[in-house]
């Protein structure tokens, strides 16, 4: 299979910068004056090297409408209210707006196969792409890839390597980092929660391999009851079963989700169980959320707004300039640890 045209071979072909073949083929002539004549050559190599058959390309044909789609996925608890994922949708809206795109956002099932539709947006082709973000299942992301719009997703906890675009945060770098300064700090033994998802096992069995690597596997305590799935209603029936374990089996560290410590925290308040004098919380994620509990909690941060507005920014390239979305990760954002009272 040749390699995919691109506005630089265009260049190359015609004889003139990759700025006038963008100008000519986006319709852009604001900031570059170009001739009648070299904007029909630019169209008529384009033509003849079946530059039309890529994203940039059909926008030419079908009139961009500079509208993109961001969708969360309706499992998420609290939807736009839980700040984890609002921040995404903060990075989306920031890009857009100053790449003057309009977005519609919305909240759907990805994880129903059997009823799904696709929404009425995005089956009446009034968008141009789709930003898509929260538990999502592959086969569902190959129905909109197959569809044909232009899809990237953003966020650790879609679990489609190989499928489709994606930006993530270094979560597994963040969990060991995490595990490994508990471990210098004394604590002998860590409560990893995780969900029974195609993601969760993924970064539960990568974190395992890399803490066996540094000798602190015997550090972990798996916690995956079938119905987790790392919410605020989960901290009860966690701490249930904590409580009932004998003292010397006891975990004296906890990772999960800011919304589950946030909840745990408050009930281990009312039950005098001190924190982090008896049990230590380290959130998978940095949110507004982890400074407004009372002991503010200790997270990983891999900055969902710049991944958000990283995604948005490839999505616009690829409708403008024909960028390649890869079906892999196209950028991994960092993990830092942010250390509070919490451990």
């Amino acid at each position: 299979m040749p390699p995919r045209m691109t506005m630089k071979d265009i260049a190359r072909l015609t004889g003139v910068s990759r700025p006038v073949v963008s100008a000519v083929l986006n319709n852009k002539f604001t900031s570059i004056r170009v001739s009648e004549a070299i904007r029909e050559k630019v169209r008529i190599c384009a033509e003849q090297n079946n530059f039309f058959c890529n994203a940039a390309a059909r926008s030419l044909k079908t009139q961009l409408r500079r509208n993109l789609g961001f969708m969360l996925s309706d499992d998420i608890q609290g939807g736009w209210e839980n700040l984890y994922y609002a921040q995404a949708l903060n990075g989306v809206e920031s890009c857009c707006s100053s790449r003057d795109y309009r977005l519609s956002i919305f909240r759907y099932n990805l994880s129903n196969l059997e009823n799904f539709v696709f929404p009425r947006n995005v089956g009446e082709n009034t968008m141009d792409g789709l930003i898509i973000n929260g538990y999502v299942r592959r086969e569902i992301i190959r129905k909109f890839l197959d569809f044909g719009i232009p899809c990237i997703t953003v966020g650790d906890t879609t679990a489609i390597d190989g499928v489709i675009a994606n930006v993530r945060g270094d979560f597994t770098a963040g969990c060991v980092a995490a595990v490994t300064c508990l471990a210098e700090r004394g604590y002998r033994r860590v409560s990893f929660c995780v969900s029974h998802t195609r993601c969760g096992i993924h970064y539960l069995h990568s974190v395992q391999e890399q803490l066996a690597r540094r000798g602190l596997a015997d550090l972990l305590s798996i916690y995956s009851p079938e119905n987790y799935s790392d919410n605020y209603d989960d901290a009860q029936p966690f701490l249930d079963y904590w409580e009932a374990l004998p003292p010397e089996k006891r975990t004296d560290a906890v990772m999960a989700s800011d919304q589950m410590l946030a909840r745990l925290q408050g009930l281990c308040l009312k039950r005098q169980i001190r924190c982090p004098e008896d049990l230590a919380m380290f959130s998978y994620g940095e949110s507004p959320l982890c400074t407004m509990t009372g002991i503010r909690l200790s997270s990983i941060n891999c900055d969902q707004t710049t991944l958000g507005a990283r995604a948005a920014q490839l999505l616009i390239e690829h409708l403008e300039n024909g960028f390649e979305l890869r079906p892999e990760c196209l950028y991994l954002q960092p993990a830092e640890l942010i250390l509070r009272e919490s451990c």
